[in-house]
């Protein structure tokens, strides 16, 4: 049996505490492959994690194979998270969603309203720039990032220690929110929109919130039809949805499951859902 010394593994984690502040280090694993566990920091910092971990990894004279892990640092979740229910307040910066469209899609009043709802207990800020109303046009990543950006480098400027979460099913978009400050990545679509934001989910390790939904907004008021039992119905999407990103390289406790109220659901088969959200909590992955 194969073990990877504690000096090589230490070696990379100095390196690697040389930029993070922290690293985690599995000092001796009984077998061919090591894991380095690197805190993932919003502001493009994993990047940079990456680059030095294979520079000292090549480095090495060592015949073992290293495996890096980004994690979510404790910063990345709610005060209490696990403990307390977390309150989540939404920012659309939108000029047309069916809530607040209009009201708040400049940066100044976004961070009027993000300080607003912080004062009044939000633990979690949600920022969109996609309308996902039915029938709502989708104006694409380049567009959807003017809107978002200037407005979440405000928010984080103000609320360094904030959790903010960017509502987005583009990649693009959502590397770009990572690299600008936010914490989580909240998807409407499960994955299933674009197929490069599961790897980019798994390679940043930020918490990822998976939605249960179908089609589009144009098409998903016809798309209503579970059967005899929406809850779970609902329940299976998401562990098939889940297994699908944890092929990816997502990790599991990256997740948080949300059974799409309103996206391809009746009144009625909302309020069933919520009725019957025990149903849908399952060991170790939190429920929105």
């Amino acid at each position: 049996m194969n073990f990877v010394s504690k000096s090589i593994v230490g070696a990379i984690a100095a390196g690697v505490a040389m930029v993070s502040g922290a690293a985690y280090a599995t000092p001796k694993l009984p077998c061919d492959t090591a894991q380095l566990i690197v805190p993932w920091k919003p502001g493009g910092g994993t990047q940079v994690l990456y680059a030095l971990v294979e520079k000292t990894i090549s480095e090495l004279d060592t015949p073992y194979n290293l495996k890096v892990v980004t994690v979510p640092p404790l910063s990345a979740w709610p005060q209490g998270w696990g403990k307390t229910t977390a309150v989540m307040g939404v920012i659309n910066l939108t000029p047309d969603s069916f809530s607040d469209g209009g009201l708040f899609n400049t940066p100044e009043r976004a961070l009027r309203q993000a300080s607003k709802q912080l004062k009044a207990g939000a633990t979690v800020l949600d920022l969109g720039a996609q309308s996902t109303r039915p029938g709502a046009e989708e104006v694409g990543a380049d567009e959807e990032i003017r809107r978002l950006i200037p407005a979440l480098q405000e928010i984080r400027a103000a609320h360094p220690q904030a959790v903010l979460s960017v509502d987005t099913f583009l990649a693009p978009v959502a590397e770009a929110a990572l690299d600008a400050g936010a914490n989580w990545i909240n998807d409407v679509s499960g994955g299933r929109r674009d197929p490069a934001m599961l790897p980019l989910i798994a390679e940043s390790g930020c918490p990822y919130v998976l939605m249960h939904s179908r089609g589009n907004s144009k098409t998903m008021d016809g798309l209503t039809d579970y059967g005899p039992d929406v809850v779970k119905a609902v329940l299976q999407a998401l562990e098939e949805a889940s297994d699908r990103a944890q092929l990816a390289g997502v990790q599991r406790d990256q997740l948080i499951w949300d059974p799409g109220l309103g996206f391809a659901k009746t009144t009625e088969q909302n309020l069933q859902l919520l009725q019957e959200l025990e149903q849908l909590v399952q060991p170790g992955v939190p429920l929105l």
